[in-house]
C-alpha cells in the first residue's frame, strides 16, 4: 500500500520536526485511544494539521505508539521528508520490519480519524 507525498509536507509544516506521527499539544489534543474509538471526533478538529495532531493524540495513540516502539517504524517516517526526497516505497524497502507498523498508523490517521479532514490522503 503507498501512501501519498503530500501529506508529509503538511506535516512537516505542521509540526517543523520529520515525522508526520507527532503528538500535539493544546486544544487538537483530544479523542479515546484505539483505531475505532471516536475515530470521527478528530474530522472536526479543523484543518488536516490540527486533524493530524488530534488523532496521533487520541483514536491513533495506540497505532501512534506502535509506531514509536518501532525504530524501521521511525525510519521510515523521518525518511520520507522533502528534505531527502525518498519516495515512500524507496523508505519502506530500507525499513522492511516498520511497514506495517507505519501503514497502520497512518491507514488509521488518514483513512479512518481524518478521511474528511485530509482528503485525497487514504491510499488503502
Amino acid at each position: 500500500m503507498r501512501w501519498p507525498y503530500p501529506f508529509l509536507a503538511l506535516a512537516f509544516s505542521a509540526f517543523g520536526a520529520c515525522g508526520i506521527f507527532q503528538p500535539a499539544t493544546g486544544a487538537a489534543a483530544g479523542g479515546t485511544a484505539g483505531s475505532d474509538a471516536g475515530a470521527d471526533t478528530c474530522d472536526t478538529a479543523g484543518d488536516c494539521a490540527d486533524c493530524e495532531q488530534c488523532a496521533v493524540n487520541g483514536p491513533c495513540a495506540t497505532e501512534y505508539d506502535a509506531c514509536q516502539q518501532s525504530s524501521d517504524c521511525v525510519a521510515i517516517d523521518e525518511c520520507v521528508s522533502p528534505e531527502i526526497g525518498d519516495t515512500l516505497s524507496d523508505c519502506e524497502a530500507n525499513n522492511p520490519n516498520g511497514v506495517t507498523a507505519y501503514e497502520a498508523a497512518a491507514s488509521c490517521e488518514y483513512c479512518t480519524a481524518c478521511a474528511s479532514a485530509c482528503p485525497g490522503m487514504c491510499s488503502e
